[in-house]
C-alpha cells in the first residue's frame, strides 16, 4: 500500500534540484527501504513484492528510486535477473547523479563476486557512462563509476576499463578535470600505499597505479601549458577557473604522498600508524618517478606552476624522505622552493619554519655529504631564497653554516 501511495509527489522544480542522499520519510521512502529488507528475509521471491520493487525503482521522484538503489542489493541474491533487468534499465534512463552514485555502490559489491557479474557490470557501466556523458546539464561521469573503472583498470587490468579512462580523462582532461582528480584521489589511496609494498599482488598494484600516475601528470601538464598559451582577455576567468581544477590534479597527486608517509594525526585515539624504515625507504624509490615530473613541470619558465599549498605539502613529504638519500632529497627541495618562490611560498612563516627545521637536520645528520659541489649549492640556494625574504629564522642559517664548515 506505502509503495503506491502518493506521497512524495513529484515536483519537477525540486526534483531537478536533487543533489544529497538526504529524504523525508515519506511512505514510498519506507515502501522503498522495507520491501528490500523483506526480501532478503524471504526464503522465495515473492512476485507482488518485486513488481512493488521495480515500480518504485522507475519511480518519478529521484529520492524514491535512491532509496531503492541503496538498498537494491537483496534483489541480486534472491533473484538475479530481475536486479539486473532493474539496472540495465535505470542505466540508460536515469538523468540524477546521486541515484547513479548509488547504482554504482551497489555494482561495487557485485562485481568481485565472478566473472560472470564482472562481465554484466562492464555492459551496465558502458550505458551509464554513454548516457551520463551525454546529459548536456553535467559532463561528468558520476564518482562511484570512476572509482569502479579504476578498479577495473589496475586490480583486473581490465581492456574495457583502460580505454574508457583513456578515452575520457586523459583524451580531454580540461574538460573532465573533477573526474580526474576523483580518479588519482582514489588511485592512491587505495593502491599507492606503503603497506601495499608487502606483497607481491601490492606492489604490482601500486606498480601499475605508479604508472598511469605518470600519465595523468604529463596530460595535465600539458594541459595547463595550453591553458596558459590560449588564454585570451575575452575568456580569461573561465581560462584560469579551467587551470585551476586541472592543477588541482598534480596538487592531488604530492598531497596524498603526504598523506601517505608524512601527516601526523593529533588525535590519541587515531595515532598515525607507524611506517618501517625498508618500507618507507622502498615508497621513496617507486613514488620518485612522480616527484621528478612535478618538479620538472613547476620549473617550467614559462608554463610551469607550483602553488605555495603543493610545495608545503611537498617540503613536508621530503623531510620524511631525508634520511634515505639527503643529497637527492635536498636537490627536491631547492627546486621545489625555487618553483613555488613567485607564488609567495617562502614568504609563509610555516613555510620557513619547515625549512628550518629541513636545514637543521641536514646539517645535523648529514653535513660530511653537503659538504660541497651540488649539495653545498642546493643548500645554500635554499637558503638564499628564504634569506631574501627577511626572516631572521632563515638569516641564522647562514651563521649556523658557517659554525657547521668552520
Amino acid at each position: 500500500d506505502a509503495a503506491k501511495h502518493e506521497l512524495p509527489t513529484p515536483d519537477s522544480e525540486r526534483d531537478a534540484e536533487f543533489n544529497s542522499s538526504a529524504y523525508s520519510p515519506f511512505p514510498r521512502h519506507e515502501a522503498a527501504s522495507g520491501l528490500l529488507r523483506l526480501t532478503a528475509r524471504q526464503s522465495d521471491s515473492d512476485s507482488e513484492i518485486l513488481n512493488a520493487i521495480e515500480s518504485l525503482a522507475n519511480d518519478p521522484v529521484p529520492s524514491v528510486r535512491m532509496v531503492t538503489a541503496m538498498e537494491l542489493l537483496p534483489v541480486y541474491v534472491k533473484t538475479p535477473e530481475v536486479f539486473w533487468e532493474i539496472v540495465e534499465h535505470r542505466s540508460t534512463q536515469e538523468t540524477n547523479y546521486v541515484v547513479l552514485e548509488w547504482l554504482c555502490v551497489t555494482l561495487t559489491r557485485i562485481v568481485g563476486l565472478g566473472k560472470d557479474e564482472e562481465d554484466k557490470t562492464i555492459h551496465v557501466m558502458d550505458k551509464m557512462l554513454k548516457h551520463s556523458l551525454s546529459q548536456t546539464e553535467k559532463l561528468a561521469p558520476p564518482d562511484r563509476l570512476i572509482e569502479l573503472c579504476m578498479w577495473l583498470k589496475i586490480s583486473r587490468e581490465n581492456p574495457w576499463a583502460r580505454k574508457k579512462i583513456e578515452d575520457i580523462l586523459l583524451q580531454d582532461p580540461i574538460q573532465y578535470a573533477h573526474s580526474l582528480n576523483r580518479a588519482v584521489f582514489w588511485v592512491m589511496k587505495e593502491y599507492v600505499v606503503p603497506k601495499n609494498l608487502e606483497t607481491p599482488d601490492g606492489r604490482e598494484a601500486a606498480k601499475r597505479s605508479i604508472v598511469w600516475l605518470g600519465e595523468v601528470i604529463t596530460v595535465a601538464s600539458s594541459g595547463i601549458k595550453n591553458l596558459s598559451v590560449v588564454s585570451t582577455e575575452y575568456r580569461i576567468e573561465e581560462r584560469k577557473k579551467e587551470l585551476q581544477d586541472l592543477y588541482k590534479v598534480i596538487d592531488e597527486v604530492i598531497m596524498r604522498l603526504y598523506f601517505a608517509v608524512a601527516h601526523e594525526r593529533n588525535r590519541p585515539e587515531e595515532p598515525a600508524e607507524e611506517i618501517p624504515h625498508n618500507l618507507r625507504h622502498g615508497f621513496y624509490d617507486e613514488v620518485k618517478p612522480l616527484m621528478e615530473q612535478v618538479v620538472d613541470f613547476a620549473l617550467d619558465g614559462q608554463n610551469g606552476v607550483m602553488f605555495a599549498k603543493t610545495a608545503y605539502y611537498f617540503m613536508r613529504l621530503l623531510s620524511s624522505f631525508q634520511s634515505y638519500n639527503p643529497t637527492e632529497v635536498l636537490h627536491f627541495a631547492e627546486r621545489v622552493a625555487r618553483s613555488s618562490e613567485r607564488f609567495g611560498y617562502n614568504l609563509d612563516s610555516l613555510a620557513v619554519e619547515d625549512v628550518v627545521k629541513f636545514v637543521e637536520t641536514i646539517l645535523a645528520d648529514h653535513r660530511i655529504e653537503v659538504r660541497e659541489g651540488q649539495a653545498l649549492e642546493d643548500l645554500l640556494k635554499l637558503i638564499e631564497i628564504f634569506a631574501k625574504a627577511g626572516w631572521s629564522d632563515a638569516l641564522k642559517l647562514v651563521w649556523r653554516l658557517d659554525e657547521v664548515f668552520r
